[in-house]
């Protein structure tokens, strides 16, 4: 199974965060569409925080999607 990537929002920041049971090696990308080709990895530190990997990003302008990729 894929992790769940949960969502949170605070002025100005996004926070991405996912398990870290069993789900170690995965990396964030981004794009700014959901179309093949384009994904980039995100530069952003991953820290892990209890029981979670998390990734603080800011929040962007125009639409930004993100996803876990081994």
């Amino acid at each position: 199974p894929r992790p769940s990537l949960s969502v949170n929002r605070s002025p100005g920041n996004v926070t991405l965060f996912w398990p870290t049971n069993g789900f170690a090696g995965y990396r964030m990308q981004t794009n700014r569409n959901l179309l093949p080709g384009g994904w980039s990895d995100v530069t952003n530190a991953v820290t892990v925080s209890n029981t979670v990997f998390q990734i603080n990003l800011p929040l962007a302008v125009p639409t930004t999607f993100y996803r876990l990729i081994r």
